[in-house]
């Protein structure tokens, strides 16, 4: 539990800056979205409010166009009493059927009527300035609407309270006078392209709120789903560089345990051969004051300007710095030189190494001296060995002819005296 909990904390540590950054831009994503849908939503109902007044002006030009159209007369269309100075307001068929005239605004308030019993509480209403019909007197929100028109605008929509103590969103479009009109708003004063009046189409703000806040639900939930996948990304994300910062760590612990405590010179350079650190080891191996010394020095530098097969250093250590950066590792044999002048045989291992995507290299030097005194006492004693040895089989050799010489001679001796005898 210890170590989740001390992993939980480190990943706090370092990822709080992300979380936080992760946690603003939702919340930004979710207001940005959130204002965009409300202006979309506001757009929508604007569109389909104008296009009722669109299709509703459309009609009353298309009525207005024929002088107006007969229908039957019924309970709830009876003659229109504005129209009562017009001689043929009312007609009967040949078969005795009663028509009265319905002209563009009769036309208007009866579909009004259907649309208010049919459309979701939706209402119109034709208004002017100057009604006709008291029916048709503007409200305070139209009365405004109205006067604007007066100025010169030809639309309006906003978020209103009406009479009946609901919301409404309301849009009204102007009517202007003409060519047909004059025929029943002559008598008003009137003229062509004069404003009218207007038609108002009012939406009931519940319906369409009660639509936007499920959308709204939607996008929020959205959001926190993405919110919470991006949460555990970065918690997963956190967990995993938190893993490849403790194994970083315990390298670098474990190399720089390696690096100050080796017997042999460990030194970096770079591509160029030049020094850029040592340890403790490569000091005291070249007599330096302190690693500032050291590394004003370059690795050819710290040879002898011969070596003993009598190339010059600077190529050998290029040629060898070379090998190991397109190689990886290379492993040599030269000689050295301390600071004081003295010179001493080495070996070196050059490994190229990556670190933080810069190319470097690790030079391990160890001082065989000792190794090489040891070298040549053995081979002395070899030396040695082999003239006692040959020395010995040159005796062995010796003793034998000695040997021969003495048996030949006693045999020699022992035939002379069987003469003597005879």
């Amino acid at each position: 539990m210890k170590k989740l909990m001390d992993m939980i904390a480190g990943i706090y540590s370092g990822l709080w800056l992300l979380l936080l950054a992760w946690v603003l831009i939702a919340a930004a994503s979710l207001t940005w979205n959130m204002k965009e849908l409300y202006e979309h939503s506001m757009d929508e109902v604007k569109v389909n409010a104008k296009a009722l007044f669109s299709q509703e002006l459309i009609f009353r030009r298309w009525n207005a166009g024929h002088g107006g159209v007969y229908v039957p007369i019924t309970e709830t269309t009876q003659p229109n009493p504005y129209l009562s100075h017009i001689p043929e307001r009312d007609v009967t068929t040949t078969t005795g059927k009663k028509l009265t005239l319905i002209n563009p605004a009769y036309m208007s308030r009866q579909l009004h009527e259907l649309m208010l019993e049919d459309a979701g509480g939706r209402r119109g209403h034709i208004t002017s300035l100057k009604p006709i019909r008291a029916e048709n007197k503007a409200d305070a929100w139209e009365t405004s609407v109205l006067k604007t028109f007066e100025a010169g605008k030809s639309e309006a929509f906003s978020r209103e309270k009406m009479a009946d103590g609901k919301e409404y969103f309301r849009f009204m479009g102007r009517l202007l006078v003409e060519q047909s009109c004059l025929k029943c708003h002559a008598t008003q004063g009137y003229k062509l392209g004069d404003v009218r009046g207007g038609i108002s189409i009012s939406v009931p703000v519940e319906a369409e709120v009660a639509l936007l806040e499920h959308k709204e639900r939607a996008l929020f939930i959205g959001h926190a789903l993405l919110w919470g996948l991006g949460w555990v990304v970065l918690f997963i994300g956190g967990v995993k560089h938190t893993e490849a910062k403790a194994e970083r760590r315990r390298v670098n612990e474990t190399f720089r345990t390696l690096y100050s405590s080796s017997r042999d010179a460990i030194m970096i350079l770079s591509t160029e051969g030049l020094l850029i650190s040592g340890n403790q080891a490569s000091i005291t191996m070249y007599g330096c004051r302190d690693e500032a010394e050291l590394v004003t020095m370059s690795l050819p530098g710290l040879c002898p300007e011969i070596q003993p097969d009598g190339r010059k250093s600077v190529e050998i250590e290029q040629e060898k710095r070379q090998q190991a950066l397109r190689d990886e590792v290379n492993f040599f044999e030269c000689v050295h030189r301390r600071v004081d002048g003295t010179v001493f045989p080495t070996e070196v291992m050059l490994t190229r190494m990556e670190v933080d995507g810069k190319t470097l290299l690790q030079a391990s030097v160890r001082d065989i001296s000792e190794r090489r005194l040891a070298e040549e006492s053995l081979k002395d004693r070899l030396t040695e060995l082999e003239r006692f040895h040959a020395a010995t089989i040159e005796r062995e050799f010796r003793i034998k002819q000695l040997r021969d010489e003495i048996a030949a001679l006693k045999a020699a001796s022992r035939l002379g005296d069987s003469h003597e005898t005879d």
